[in-house]
């Protein structure tokens, strides 16, 4: 069974995104109030695709993090991927094209 949740934006500024651009890197974009209205928090890194595998680079704080996403939807406005944060947490992801 699979269980949905809305991802929570802050309210009142511009919706939260993940880009993923023809260079092979991609911005995930996120705003917050809690320290100044609407802040903006933006993680910056790269990555690869193979077969139905996404490998996400990026370094947060000195620190590289590498995560692995499998596809499970790719069209061409809809992304739905699975991976396991270094919690050991799945997570299951759709993203939409605007």
């Amino acid at each position: 069974m699979e269980v949905l949740n809305n991802h929570s934006n802050t309210a009142g500024c511009l919706k939260d995104y993940l880009e993923f651009k023809a260079d092979n890197s991609f911005s995930d974009v996120s705003f917050s109030s809690a320290v100044t209205p609407c802040a903006t928090s933006t993680n910056n890194g790269t990555y690869t695709r193979s077969g139905n595998q996404v490998i996400a680079t990026t370094n947060i704080g000195g620190t590289v993090l590498s995560n692995t996403a499998t596809i499970l939807i790719l069209t061409n406005t809809d992304l739905k991927v699975k991976y396991t944060d270094i919690d050991g947490n799945l997570h299951l992801e759709t993203y939409t094209k605007l």
